[in-house]
């Protein structure tokens, strides 16, 4: 071991010999892959707090503090402008030099929060846009997965999703904006707050490492129930319902026995009443628990029931039937209580309130709810002529009918008659509208002709014309609200008091399951939202901000006191998620709305509506689904008149239908066919206002009965009526400012409308009005104007289309009768085929810009002398003329010509002895000269 190391000597090199190969080819070097690329963060204190930084936030402000990275960029778009962050690309921009062309990039990712911020639109979403020329990618929602929270977190969107089949984002050294869009032009926007953009190269994101999952949080644990000593209100389905006071129970089969003026009876689970009393006491309420029912019936004679709130709570029952007795005798329900708003600010009580509970009223209807007058039914009349026997069989003496005003020649159509004082005439003749003069029948026989006569028991106060119709008004069932019932705002202290001086008008409403279903019942003087102005109650409690099950207790405070609130309509489905069957009643009038369907699935068939000063059927959140049909709809006059573009934007859509309508729909997904509507209406007999905003959000509820493919869907402008529903062979007679409006309804395939007749009695209005629409075709239509005034008011139109210049029309088998104008023109089009347009003082009003051409029409009446012959119709430039001597600019009044080769070319410059009916020097194709067109000859009849 103590021995020296051996030494080892060294390795000889290898001894080298040379190759006779080439040598080999270097590989070509790779591209150098982009990096990841940070383009904002809450730490870059240079970019967030420099004239540099600022020049590439666009719209919007920095939060925070950049050196102790917290700063965030804060955007809240206005109507004008969207929030921008922009990548910029030489020092005219002033931002962000060189940065790389981002369809480089596999993803880009935000740090960011934000939210509705109260905005009624949305959801909130951002783009990518710029380059030459300017261009905009997809929009990326911020939904799902990728909605916005109140908590910073990072989203990673792929740039491929960005990218458009016709822009890949490059920007070719051009500025791009990251945009965070706003939504609508008015009302809160979304708010976005970012702290930091990257983009990720290609493989970044798949490369990081995996996040840690979180445990699954434990579920919030159910809300500590407020003490029932201190408790307001118990929460069912959409509603804090006031607690009730009941201080009589019942849990058997008896309806209590001494009851007196302001009890309160609650049937438990299990009590299955009978109640056939002739007469109650004025209940405070009668509520029917979870599990109980109660039957109204008559057993010996009619039932009466006096009572301020009748409740039916979910699981319970309420069955209000005249069928076991035949029809022999009636109950009548009357609604008879005050406010206190110091116990019910939101106003729900006084009336019947189905929060998920079980609802059936059958009762007596007549096999023919109207019959149409053959002869007109002078003042002072005890006679009524009907169109055939039908009516004989089942009407009977002491039935009670409703006459539509039919006053010819009231200014209906003015724009201003509110405020100028025009007043309807007031020539209804009905219960409740005129006391004094309700028609009654006291006999009914059947003429040699085969037609009814209804012998009254007291002359007519006023005309009714022939082609208008009687309505029959008398059922089994009545709900009504007490004598002197009024609204809120018809309290002498409506601004601030806490009871009402006065019962108040009592409201039926259901929501949820369970069931609501009637027939044969009149609803008298029910409703108590008005067409004012909606003010809403607003309240607040210790359990506010959660989602709590039915029966949870919490004590509201009111923090705005509202006087009009929504919903409290005559009859109404809330969001009921049973269909419901409504068939064969009568509602007389109402202060706004008469029977309401609401984010529901409704059947409405063969009612008779009278004096809903609203509307008398209301579609009113665009995602209602089911039939509109055979119902009587008359009109009072009632209504503000006032469009609903008036009210939208400041009311964020929550305001609508109060102008005087007989049906008005938010969405197209009904069907409304064979109604008949007459009388006066404020506004329009049929309206459709199908505007997205504030209701796209809103989605077709799953309904049983409802389409498949429907549920789940927002369905509003882009859908034609024919599509799921339809508008189909309608009728109106009486006087309006527009027979059927249309309002920012623009589906590709167009809208059909079918069989519609009008018949104006006004000296103003419209047969067909549309704002912001589209393409509507009209098979088999007829809009008749009575009055002679009417042709002298050129601006009484038979079809009129306003700030929709892309609109078009096509007429086909239809009519057109007695306007001032027949049809204002807009460049979209119209064409007309088989139809008629027959004495009407100008056919055409043409809008000062190019139209295309019109096809052949049977024409009549309307030019001087009513002479007869061949007429072409000319669309020369900006102006549409006939071969008239002299022409008349925008108003076409005709004349025949014979040869339109011999037409004066003085006379219409550019026109002379060409066949085509223009000089050859400019005829491109036949009939056509510099955007004139030649339409082909018209047969005068």
């Amino acid at each position: 071991a103590a021995r020296p190391l051996t030494p080892v000597p060294p390795t000889p090199p290898p001894t080298l010999v040379p190759s006779t190969a080439a040598p080999p080819t270097p590989a070509p070097p790779t591209p150098a892959p982009v990096p990841d690329t940070t383009l904002y963060s809450a730490t870059d204190a240079e970019l967030l707090s420099t004239s540099n930084g600022a020049s590439c936030i666009e719209y919007g402000v920095v939060q925070g503090d950049a050196a102790a990275s917290s700063a965030y960029i804060q955007w809240t778009p206005n109507k004008w402008h969207d929030g921008r962050l922009k990548i910029g690309d030489g020092d005219s921009t002033g931002c962000r030099v060189g940065t790389p062309e981002l369809y480089e990039f596999e993803h880009v990712c935000l740090t960011i929060r934000g939210g509705q911020n109260g905005a009624a639109c949305g959801p909130p979403s951002f783009v990518f846009a710029g380059g030459a020329p300017y261009r905009t990618s997809n929009a990326i929602v911020f939904e799902g997965d990728r909605a916005l929270t109140s908590e910073f977190r990072e989203i990673c969107v792929p740039v491929a999703e960005l990218q458009t089949a016709e822009w890949n984002l490059e920007r070719r050294h051009y500025t791009g904006y990251f945009r965070f869009q706003k939504c609508g032009q008015s009302g809160p926007q979304p708010q976005y707050e970012v702290q930091e953009l990257t983009l990720l190269a290609p493989g970044s994101l798949a490369a990081r490492p995996p996040t840690p999952v979180p445990p699954t949080p434990m579920p919030p644990p159910p809300p500590t129930p407020v003490p029932e000593s201190i408790a307001t209100h118990v929460k069912y389905g959409h509603f804090w319902l006031p607690l009730l006071d009941a201080n009589v129970r019942v849990f058997g089969t008896a309806w209590p026995a001494a009851l007196v003026d302001g009890d309160c009876v609650w049937l438990e689970g299990g009590a299955a009443v009978v109640y056939s009393a002739a007469a109650s006491p004025r209940l405070r309420c009668v509520v029917v628990g979870p599990g109980a029912s109660l039957t109204v019936a008559p057993e010996v004679g009619d039932v009466g029931m006096t009572v301020g709130t009748l409740v039916v709570l979910p699981g319970g029952v309420l069955d209000v039937s005249t069928e076991e007795a035949g029809h022999a005798h009636r109950v009548v329900i009357t609604f008879d209580g005050v406010l206190d708003r110091a116990a019910d600010p939101a106003e729900l009580l006084t009336g019947l309130l189905s929060v998920e509970g079980v609802v059936s009223l059958r009762g007596r209807h007549p096999c023919v709810i109207k019959a149409e007058l053959v002869e007109t039914a002078a003042s002072g009349a005890t006679e009524l002529v009907l169109a055939g026997a039908a009516a004989a069989g089942c009407w009977a003496a002491g039935d009670e009918l409703v006459l539509p005003d039919t006053h010819v020649g009231y200014d209906a159509g003015h724009y201003d008659k509110a405020r100028k004082g025009y007043t309807p005439p007031g020539e209804t003749e009905a219960p409740v509208f005129s006391p004094a003069h309700v028609p009654t029948i006291a006999a009914v026989s059947v003429n040699a002709d085969g037609n009814t006569v209804v012998t009254l028991a007291a002359p007519l106060a006023y005309a009714h014309l022939a082609g208008s119709h009687a309505g029959h008004v008398t059922r089994t069932i009545t709900l009504k609200s007490a004598a002197g019932a009024a609204t809120p705002q018809d309290d002498p202290d409506a601004a601030d008091f806490t009871v009402s001086s006065a019962p108040i008008r009592g409201h039926v409403l259901h929501t949820g399951a369970g069931a609501f279903d009637f027939t044969g019942v009149r609803f008298e003087r029910l409703g108590r939202t008005t067409t004012q102005l909606i003010n809403n109650t607003k309240t607040t409690g210790t359990l506010e901000g959660g989602h709590y099950p039915d029966g949870t207790l919490d004590r509201r405070v009111v923090t705005h006191q509202g006087n009009n609130q929504i919903g409290r309509y005559a009859v109404h489905c809330h969001h009921c998620r049973v269909e419901v069957r409504w068939a064969g009643s009568a509602l007389l009038e109402s202060p706004r709305d008469g029977m309401t369907c609401h984010n529901s699935r409704c059947f409405i068939e063969q009612n008779v509506i009278v004096g809903a000063d609203g509307t008398g059927v209301f579609g009113e959140d665009s995602s209602e689904t089911g039939v509109v049909a055979e119902n009587y709809l008359v009109g009072t006059g009632g209504g503000t008149s006032g469009g609903d573009d008036g009210r939208f934007a400041s009311r964020a859509g929550g305001d609508v239908a109060f102008g005087g309508f007989g049906a008005w729909f938010r969405g197209p997904l009904m069907l409304v066919r064979d109604n008949v509507a007459e009388g006066i209406f404020g506004l329009a007999p049929y309206s459709y206002f199908v505007h997205p905003k504030f209701v796209s959000h809103i989605l077709v509820p799953d309904v049983p009965g409802t389409p498949a493919a429907l549920v789940g869907e927002s369905r509003t402008s882009g859908t034609g009526f024919q599509e799921w529903g339809g508008f189909v062979n309608n009728r109106a007679f009486g006087s309006w400012g527009t027979a059927l409006d249309i309002s920012y309804s623009t589906p590709a395939a167009g809208n059909d409308i079918v069989g519609y007749e009008a018949v104006a009695l006004g000296t103003s209005g419209r047969g067909l009005g549309t704002t912001h629409s589209g393409w509507f075709r009209l098979t088999n239509c007829t809009f008749r104007a009575v009055p002679a005034a009417a042709a002298a008011n050129p601006n009484m139109y038979g079809i009129f289309r306003n700030n929709g210049l892309s609109t078009r029309a096509d007429l086909v088998d239809s009519r057109i009768e007695g306007y001032g104008t027949s049809i204002r023109l807009l460049p979209g089009g119209t064409t007309l085929a088989n139809t008629v347009l027959a004495g009407n003082t100008y056919d055409f009003k043409a809008w000062p810009v190019p139209h295309p051409v019109i096809a052949p029409a049977v024409v009549t009446g309307g030019y001087p002398g009513g002479a007869q012959g061949v007429e072409y119709l000319v669309v020369m430039g900006d102006v549409l003329y006939t071969a008239d001597d002299p022409p008349q600019p925008y108003d076409v009044v005709r004349a025949p010509v014979c040869d339109l080769a011999k037409v004066d070319a003085a006379l219409y410059p550019g026109f002379d002895t060409c066949a085509c009916g223009c000089s050859e020097a400019h005829c491109v194709d036949c009939g056509k000269l510099d955007g004139a067109f030649v339409v082909a000859k018209l047969p005068i009849v």
